[in-house]
């Protein structure tokens, strides 16, 4: 507990480190600001963010069983391993890819 008669004395420097928390504050969401997109930029990142396909989803899109995509997992361009048992596919990786196919 604090002593009554210690308050006095501490009040003008907890408003001395309040104000240089404020300025470090001021400083740090400058900062951030100068990072983060502007509105028309974070409109035209959300149109281009990717979409990762489970392999069911993506088995289902190009109409082969899971275990095609198991097997020629290596090959396709638009596919990331996670591990052994777990792939996962980029929606616009996957549609580039078939758009470029030869029928």
């Amino acid at each position: 507990m604090l002593p009554a008669e210690d308050i006095p004395r501490l009040l003008p420097l907890l408003a001395g480190a309040q104000a240089r928390l404020t300025a470090a504050q001021t400083v740090l969401a400058e900062r951030l600001a100068a990072f983060l997109p502007s509105q028309s930029e974070a409109e035209a990142f959300s149109e281009t963010t990717d979409r990762w396909l489970t392999t069911d989803e993506t088995a289902d899109l190009l109409k082969v069983d899971r275990k095609w995509l198991y097997r020629r997992a290596k090959g396709l361009p638009f596919c990331r391993r996670l591990s052994r048992k777990k792939l996962l596919f980029s929606e616009a990786g996957l549609h580039r890819w078939m758009a470029n196919r030869k029928p």
